[in-house]
């Protein structure tokens, strides 16, 4: 048999006798046919195969045809329900070949085979061999040459027809991901299969990737000369297509609640699919999918007229849409209008269905018509509708049914008082005897319920499904697809868009689960297939999830062991991350601009690729700050905890314990070199180096990338959360510091707006800061923003709102980094001090440095920047010359008066030891304050001999700023009694510099009146011996300077004198319980008794009567203490005490007694 029917159907003249094996074939196909075994049906179904495969489809007769679509395919459908896997397998089988054979005549039963057949078993058959088999065949169709599109366009972008093609990608994508954490079984390759194999197909005509899709249109092989909308259409025309299919599929589920409210209408018209007139209503009605025919019939018969106007106009626009002029018979053009809905059961609602009807059929069917009128056409439709109520009613016995003279006597004289043909109406009875009229089942009912079998309803349901009104098919042959490669259009890009998330989650589930590396290889290029479609089509949404997975499963492998002794696949499955790491990347390279949302998973993978040390030499540092040696500064506890987090991390991955290495010296990826050799091939410091090649927006897009998550600022951060965002930051800011002005004025706004994010968070913390380290790389960004840019003035203002922020930072952190921020501080403050001359700028300087210089680690490095401007700015002091002064002023950019008050006060600070009484800088923050003050009097003499409004004849004052002056004394005075003895020494030392050889004509009365009661009223304890002496003597010296001039005016006297009392009780204080030899004891005695003899000697230029009673005061208190007439030859120095020049007379005999 098998050798007869390849003999017949391989010879296209045998037309007979191919008609008469196929009509035998499919009657022994009949699942009602008497004879009919498993083996007959296996037997049947192998030879309608080999016909299929052998015939030529071009010389196919219509007899034949109509037998394969009409009798073949139903008792297959028939057959697709069986159990029995061998006679499922022929047909799908033979369900494929008919595809192949005859598929532009297939468009309805293929859609019903895939739905009700294949979808069927893949999404309830619970036998996996049954799903393996429907998986097979369905792979089968896959491969086929643009039957994909082909499926898209004759169904999925039917209004009237499911979306087969969207359903078919769904069902597979959920059969070829199964539950996680599972191997991988047949099944999911299979599926897994087809989606790949849908993949390629699409990818195979996305060749252009520079064309824009929006000017793109697909044109259709000339050789299928059909005329089919959907072959050439923009995307904006596709889109709304698909949009009216979707709405009125909603529309359709709403009307089925309830036809009579308007809700429905309403619905339509917000979905811009209907307009509330009779004939858009009608025309939603007859397209809409899946409406409920029940209620659409009792919608349609819905009166009275008079009552429900609107709804008789929407019955007769309704039945406009039906073509009645090619039924033929009257009883098909019932049926053909029957189809759509279903009578409802009252007699008067049936009567205006089919008044319109009648109506619309007598209009159409025109003068070939039998009728007179409409009204005929009416009266034997109803009498059709009756003749099929008694002829299948089961409840009416046999012998009382109509008979066919019956209901022609019953129908005389209705053709306008004339009678029909009495031949037509023996055919009307006969044709409703034979097959019911009816509204049918879906063929799916018949598929999933137990009445599959019932002969009668599943042929009228057949029928019913075939002359289903869609658009007409147009198939691609498998040939002309291979001939013929079109560019990738609007249709492959709604295509992919429907296949791309199943397609993704089932791809990224098979490369994890799988350990085949033929199915690891597939999914790779899978990925790599909807990557090249999601750039073709723009879709960097998609493309950025694809880049994120491949990125992650890269990540995971740098940071895990893989231990091939320890597994039996050493191939792809082993190195699957390592695979992906290396396409994600090259991705990336490529695709680079197009990279957004992948971000955080690039950053993933920049910090795991650093922290197995796998970055080319130079990328991997994180900049830092070096003190004034040029030392890097010692990682602070943020850094050194932080490391600490992400080594124990690596070591727990990596199952060692109790290991010694730490940090950089910890070997943590075993795969170090060829992780190196993926970073060298995908040349990543293309895309971690921003340099000044690309363009501003990519630039902009990739600093937003990097930048994104820093401000997140999580409560429980993961171990390796700060290093990387750290690290990203670092890459973020090298680009930003490699900028011209122009790019760097469009870049930091990026950085400001984090940086205030993450200020204004910390500013809301109640608890210590949980990503401390990323908040201190924070601020050394800021800092280094300003060392590099701060000489761009459209930078400044931002530069400083950032610095700015700095002091916003919770006060302990700062203490922890108070070294990193005080040396980027007095770096910026080194070179850019010239441009901090507005009041507010140098207030922040000053509050900066104050507060940094509170904390021990910022104080050294504080006064190191201070001192530095100070010796690299700053005119020589020793040059007296103004003129000599004013050119060197002009030579270099110097401080300013303003600029040297502000640090001048910081430096008052150390010298008082008010940062936690820390008195160890205070002698060069004294000397440094000799300097400032210095330079401000050159500048202030400068600015009085170059104002115009000066007499050349008036002389320039040596102390220009009184209060400059005074400030300074106290501050000096406040090192000679500091309780260290050095500190002291160079107190005194500088007070006599200072204060003593002062000019007393340019310094009024009060100040120093003001400033003996501040020196006699601020001494040091009584056990600092030292410190006590320095600060009386250089009272007495003070005394001494002043007092000829002073006394001569009685105005003083008052204040002279509490002075002097003053002076009194303080050498008392001095040698009270003590007695020489004691070395404050004698000193003090020495001191008063020196200042007393040159107070009473004649010599001394003053108010005599007054420097008698001051004279007999310090005698008093000497003889008081045991110490009057003691030696004028004082004991040999301490440490402290200075020569004193009191301007006395040289021959006096007390010179020798100098103090």
């Amino acid at each position: 048999m098998k050798q007869i029917v390849l003999e017949i159907f391989s010879k296209p003249n045998l037309a007979q006798k191919r008609e008469d094996i196929l009509a035998k074939l499919a009657t022994l196909l009949n699942p009602n046919h008497n004879q009919n075994n498993d083996a007959y049906v296996i037997n049947s179904l192998t030879l309608v195969n080999f016909a299929l495969e052998t015939l030529t489809p071009d010389k196919l007769t219509n007899v034949e045809i109509g037998i394969l679509q009409k009798d073949l395919c139903k008792y297959l459908l028939s057959w697709s329900t069986t159990h029995d896997l061998v006679i499922l397998s022929l047909t799908m089988r033979v369900i494929f070949n008919l595809f192949q054979t005859i598929r532009n005549h297939l468009k309805v039963p293929l859609e019903v085979f895939l739905t009700s057949v294949h979808l069927r078993i893949l999404e309830h058959s619970g036998n996996p061999e049954e799903r393996e088999v429907a998986l097979e065949s369905l792979l089968e169709f896959c491969r086929e040459p643009a039957l994909i599109k082909d499926l898209y366009l004759n169904y999925d972008c039917d209004v009237q027809c499911t979306n087969l093609y969207a359903n078919i990608c769904t069902t597979l994508g959920n059969a070829a991901a199964a539950a996680s954490d599972v191997p991988m079984n047949c099944l999911n390759v299979l599926a897994l299969e087809s989606l790949l194999t849908i993949i390629e197909s699409i990818s195979r005509r996305c060749k252009n990737h520079n064309n824009n899709i929006q000017t793109r249109f697909y044109t259709h092989s000339s050789s299928a000369s059909v005329d089919f909308d959907d072959l050439e259409m923009s995307e904006d025309d596709l889109q709304e297509r698909k949009r009216r299919k979707a709405a009125l599929a909603r529309l359709a589920k709403t009307f089925n609640t309830d036809p009579f409210t308007k809700e429905w209408i309403n619905l339509g018209i917000e979905l811009k699919v209907l307009e509330e007139t009779p004939e858009s209503v009608a025309l939603a009605l007859y397209t809409a999918p899946g409406l409920d025919k029940d209620e659409l019939g009792t919608y349609m018969g819905k009166g009275p007229v008079d009552k429900y106007p609107f709804l008789h106009d929407v019955r007769l626009e309704f039945v406009k849409h039906f073509d009645f002029s090619n039924c033929g018979r009257f009883a098909s053009a019932l049926r053909v209008f029957l189809h759509k809905f279903r009578l409802p059961g009252e007699a008067q609602q049936i009567d205006r269905i089919m008044d319109a009807f009648s109506k619309e059929y007598y209009k159409q069917q025109g003068s070939k018509t039998v009728f007179k009128n409409s009204d005929s056409v009416f009266v034997l439709a109803f009498s059709t509708i009756m003749l099929n109520t008694d002829l299948h009613n089961p409840n009416i016995k046999n012998m009382k049914r109509m008979t066919r003279q019956q209901f022609i006597r019953n129908n005389r004289g209705i053709n306008g008082g004339g009678d029909l043909p009495e031949a037509m109406l023996a055919w009307l009875y006969t044709d409703i005897r034979e097959q019911e009229l009816q509204v049918q089942r879906e063929i799916g009912e018949f598929i999933s319920h137990s009445d599959a079998l019932d002969a009668e309803h599943f042929r009228g349901a057949w029928g019913d499904m075939l002359r289903k009104n869609v658009a007409a098919a147009v198939f691609t042959t498998a040939d002309e697809a291979r001939r013929t490669m079109f560019e990738a259009g609007v249709h492959e890009k709604d295509m992919f868009l429907v296949i791309c998330k199943p397609a993704l989650r089932a791809i990224s589930s098979g490369f994890v689960r799988s350990w085949d590396d033929g199915n690891i290889v597939s999914a790779l290029k899978g990925l790599e297939q909807m990557a090249k479609i999601a750039t073709f089509f723009a879709l960097d949404d998609l493309l950025n999830e694809i880049i994120s997975f491949l990125l992650v499963q890269g990540r995971d492998y740098i940071i895990a062991r893989v231990d091939t002794k320890k597994t039996d696949i050493n191939g792809a499955a082993a190195y699957r991350g390592l695979l992906a790491l290396n396409m994600g990347l090259r991705i990336v390279r490529t695709l680079f601009p197009r990279v957004r949302q992948a971000w955080p998973e690039l950053i993933e993978v920049f910090g795991s690729l650093r922290d197995a040390r796998a970055l080319p030499a130079g990328l991997s540092d994180l900049d830092d700050f070096a003190d004034s040696d040029g030392n890097v500064l010692r990682l602070s506890l943020f850094a050194r905890n932080s490391q600490k987090r992400l080594d124990d991390n690596y070591r727990i991955k990596a199952g060692k314990k109790g290991t010694t290495k730490q940090g950089w010296t910890a070997k943590i990826s075993p795969n170090a070199k060829i992780l190196l050799q993926i970073a060298e091939w995908t040349e990543i410091e293309k895309f971690m180096v921003l340099g000044p090649h690309l363009r501003t927006q990519l630039v902009k897009q990739s600093l937003k990338g990097l930048l994104d998550s820093i401000d997140e600022i999580p409560m429980k951060p993961s171990p390796t959360y700060e290093q990387h965002h750290a690290f990203a930051l670092e890459l973020a800011a090298r680009t930003l510091l490699e900028s011209n002005e122009e790019r760097a004025q469009e870049l930091f706004p990026l950085f400001l707006t984090k940086f205030h994010s993450i200020a204004q968070k910390l500013s809301k913390l109640e608890r210590p800061v949980p990503v401390p380290f990323l908040v201190e790389r924070v601020v050394v960004t800021i800092l280094r923003s300003s060392i590099h840019l701060y000489k761009m003035p459209t930078m400044r203002q931002q530069l400083r709102t950032s610095l700015s922020l700095i002091l916003s930072f919770p006060k302990p952190f700062l203490g922890h980094i108070a070294d990193r921020t005080a040396c980027g501080m007095a770096i910026i403050w080194r070179s850019s001090f010239f441009f901090f001359n507005a009041p507010k700028d140098l207030k922040f300087i000053g509050d900066i440095f104050n507060t940094l210089a509170s904390f021990q680690l910022g104080r050294g490095l504080i006064f190191d920047g201070i001192a530095s401007t100070i010796e690299f700015t700053l005119p020589d002091s020793s040059i007296t010359n103004i003129l000599e002064y004013e050119e060197k002023v002009q030579e270099t950019t110097t401080l300013s008066i303003p600029a040297c008050v502000t640090i001048q006060r910081v430096l008052f600070m150390y010298i008082y030891g008010s940062y936690e009484t820390d008195y160890s800088l205070a002698v060069p923050a004294m000397v440094c304050v000799e300097k400032v003050y210095k330079h401000i009097v050159q500048l202030m003499l400068i600015n009085k001999k170059n104002d115009p409004n000066r007499d050349p004849e008036d002389l320039l004052p040596s102390v220009p700023d009184i209060d400059l002056w005074y400030n300074v004394s106290v501050a000096f005075y406040g090192m000679c009694i500091n309780v260290d003895e050095e500190i002291s020494k160079q107190g005194l030392e500088a007070c006599q510099r200072h204060i003593i050889v002062s000019d007393l004509t340019e310094i009024p009365d009060n100040k120093w009146t003001n400033l003996f009661m501040y020196m006699i009223l601020k001494q040091p304890k009584i056990s600092s011996s030292m410190s006590r002496i320095n600060a009386l003597s250089t009272i007495a010296q003070l005394m001494l300077k002043l007092f000829p001039s002073m006394t001569t005016k009685e105005s003083n006297w008052k204040a002279l004198t509490e002075i002097t009392k003053k002076f009194v009780v303080v050498a008392d204080e001095n040698m009270e319980n003590r007695c020489s030899p004691d070395m404050l004891f004698d000193l003090t005695a020495a001191t008063v008794t020196h200042l007393s003899d040159q107070l009473a000697s004649p010599k001394f230029s003053s108010e005599r009567r007054y420097c008698k009673w001051a004279s007999a005061s310090l005698v008093k208190v000497l003889e008081k203490n045991g110490a009057a007439g003691m030696s004028k030859v004082l004991p040999k120095k301490k440490n402290g005490v200075k020569d004193n020049d009191d301007g006395g007379d040289d021959n006096d005999d007390d010179d020798g007694d100098v103090i």
